[in-house]
């Protein structure tokens, strides 16, 4: 939070007009005949006045996130002035206008509220109620805080967040002195409030637009929500409106849906998720007006739907119309989510990596009316054969994908293969999990399943796996008669020999092809880590454990290939041999191949 003074706030007086002319950040804000319009008045003094503010439907919802939350707080906490200074915090300027014997709030809504729940949070007594425009009974829930409710829409949904906020805030804090320091009378918080008054003649909307006007306080999406209200035919508006809002909670809630929202192929934010679907609406509005150049407009990833509304859409029952053709988009995603097939294959496409200039956006999907499950079978299968690997050859070259030669053309091929994997078992694909616990490595790693090569072991890697082999022991199913006792043996020193008997059970023999595509799997990064170089029985081990404990969210067909469910049932499940090799690979061929000749692809 940025500290603020009252020089900030200048007024400057008019002696043509006698009256003032009110700026704020270099900007004028309007005229009043009152410089007591501005003053500062004490948080204190404000939770105690029994005041009603009300927020107007042309206003964004609650959109405070945990992090601006924990911003107040800690502020609040941490502050500690001086005694000679006895210098007070400021919440920053709120902007009001009083109607109907109700406080309208044009700017500041989003402290208030936060403070609002703060204190309720806290157990401590508020005066002053809050009532959203756009939600019937939000002092209610404000009240309340009834987690039942937390779901019903967006923007209760995020007050609830701030409510959960506190409360975990204070379970290491105390209460008691933190709202001491908010209400202390000489060096507690306070705002700047400025009130219009009747004299000014403009009505709170248009105060709003000319406070907000060049600043990038509100995002695409809730400026077209204001353009959208303030568009509505007045025959019609009541209904209009609360249409519009219902819709609109209904989008941001699936958004919110973290599988849903990583299904789509983003990345995790905080606050709305609504302007994703404007994006790609505002998209479709410059492609269908693009004319004879409609094959060569691509997706404009940094597009300003707002600005491309306005620019674009004058007649006020266009702009109406813009939101439902963005509402009939998104129930064509959300038909494709639903279908279980789509859902995989779409899943896929915005999961993938080095797309190679393909162009798999769901954008490209939607400008094409004739997308159904054969289409986007071919447009997969294009996909795989558009490679380095493949170089648009009439087949999948499977014997050409390699770990060192090309290796995010055969992880997309080992990502295809767990989403057809989990097609055919009918087991939903968790784009969530894997979204999840990719973090910030933005994907998978490959991992050789045959450990890729003991010769350049370091002796602190040679400790690790000795100590990892024999902290397991009591825990391994082990069946060979031996191999116990071998790697209760092994010590840094006969590690070469004794290693080499675990991993190749004597037989002294490596891997045909360990950088080929039936020695590779896909595994998140921090489990990769823990099991790289070691042997197939340690890996195996760690699998089973990291499946029971969902902390790492293991893929369908690397679960199966550590199982053994590609190989012969006569196999021995402690080493990964050739037969293994040879039974994992065709199996990946046999996969892909009749997933695609299913519907005469290829």
């Amino acid at each position: 939070m940025n500290k603020i003074d009252m020089k900030d706030l200048i007024a400057k007086y008019n002696d043509k007009e006698e009256l003032y002319e009110i700026y704020k950040d270099g900007k004028f804000v309007g005229y009043l005949n009152d410089p007591l319009a501005i003053k500062e008045v004490m948080v204190k003094d404000i939770i105690n006045e029994k005041e009603t503010y009300f927020i107007p439907d042309f206003q964004r919802g609650y959109r405070w996130d945990k992090d601006q939350v924990l911003d107040l707080l800690n502020d609040i906490n941490e502050w500690n002035p001086s005694d000679e200074s006895l210098e007070r915090y400021c919440l920053q300027p709120i902007v009001l206008k009083r109607v109907d014997n109700k406080y309208h709030v044009i700017d500041g809504q989003q402290r208030l509220t936060t403070l609002y729940i703060i204190l309720k949070a806290i157990d401590e007594s508020v005066s002053y109620t809050i009532e959203y425009q756009t939600r019937e009974n939000s002092s209610k829930f404000l009240d309340e805080l009834n987690e039942e409710e937390a779901n019903s829409n967006i923007d209760y949904y995020y007050m609830y967040q701030a409510y959960e906020t506190t409360i975990d805030y204070f379970k290491k804090r105390d209460k008691n002195k933190w709202y001491q320091k908010l209400r202390n009378d000489l060096t507690g918080a306070f705002f700047i409030k400025y009130e219009v008054f009747d004299q000014d003649g403009r009505d709170v909307e248009e105060i709003f637009n000319n406070l907000n006007a060049g600043k990038v306080r509100l995002t695409d999406s809730e400026l077209i929500k204001a353009y959208l209200l303030s568009n509505i035919e007045d025959n019609n508006k009541n209904n209009k409106e609360l249409e519009i809002s219902f819709e609109w909670d209904r989008i941001e809630r699936k958004l919110q849906d973290d599988n849903f929202w990583a299904w789509l192929g983003q990345k995790k934010i905080s606050g709305p998720r609504i302007n994703y679907l404007f994006k790609l609406q505002a998209n479709l509005l410059k492609y269908n007006l693009s004319g004879r150049n409609k094959n060569k407009y691509k997706l404009d990833e940094k597009i300003n739907s707002y600005r491309t509304l306005v620019e674009n859409v004058s007649d006020k029952k266009d702009v109406v119309d813009f939101f439902q053709k963005s509402k009939e988009t998104f129930m064509r995603i959300e038909d494709w989510y639903e279908d279980y097939e789509t859902y995989h294959l779409i899943g896929y496409f915005n999961n993938v990596i080095n797309r190679n200039n393909y162009d798999t956006s769901i954008f490209k999907m939607l400008k094409d009316s004739n997308h159904n499950k054969i289409n986007f079978r071919s447009e997969v299968e294009k996909f795989i054969l558009s490679d380095k690997v493949n170089n648009n050859n009439r087949s999948i070259q499977y014997e050409r994908y390699d770990y060192l030669e090309n290796a995010d053309d055969t992880y997309n091929v080992l990502l295809l293969f767990n989403i057809i994997t989990s097609i055919n078992s009918m087991e939903k694909f968790n784009f969530s999990a894997y979204s999840k616990t990719i973090g910030k490595s933005k994907r998978y790693e490959i991992e050789h399943i045959f450990p890729q090569t003991d010769n350049d072991l370091t002796k602190n890697e040679i400790k690790d796996i000795i100590n990892n082999l024999k902290s397991q022991i009591s825990s391994l199913s082990l069946t060979q008669g031996n191999l116990k006792s071998m790697i209760n043996n092994l010590n840094e020193y006969n590690f070469k020999e004794e290693y080499e008997k675990i991993v190749y059970d004597g037989t002294n023999s490596s891997i045909q092809n360990v950088n080929g595509l039936g020695n590779l799997c896909l595994l998140d990064s921090s489990t990769n880590s823990s099991i790289k170089n070691h042997p197939f029985i340690f890996k195996l081990h760690y699998i089973i454990k990291e499946t029971q404990s969902n902390k790492n969210y293991i893929l369908p067909a690397t679960k199966n290939v550590f199982l053994k469910y590609y190989s012969n049932l006569s196999v021995d499940n402690l080493i990964w041999s050739n037969e293994d090799e040879d039974s994992y690979f065709e199996k990946i061929k046999d996969t892909i191949n009749n997933f695609f000749k299913d519907k005469g692809v290829i």
